[in-house]
């Protein structure tokens, strides 16, 4: 049997040139998490970057702070 998994939840804001990048950097150092990219209404392409590398994301319509 194996351990417990981890979810690790990313809140981005316009992140586009870095979220692929937090999400890689999490994949090396938590190999087993399930990881959420949270893009609190971005208006650059988080959401797309996201949806690339994250195992779920959800798209806010607009910032709630």
């Amino acid at each position: 049997m194996s351990g417990p998994r981890i979810a690790c939840v990313v809140p981005a804001l316009n992140a586009e040139p870095t979220v692929a990048g937090v999400v890689s950097g999490l994949r090396v150092a938590l190999p087993d998490a399930f990881i959420v990219v949270i893009d609190d209404g971005s208006s650059d392409g988080t959401h797309a970057a996201a949806r690339g590398v994250a195992d779920a994301t959800i798209r806010l319509a607009r910032n709630r702070g």
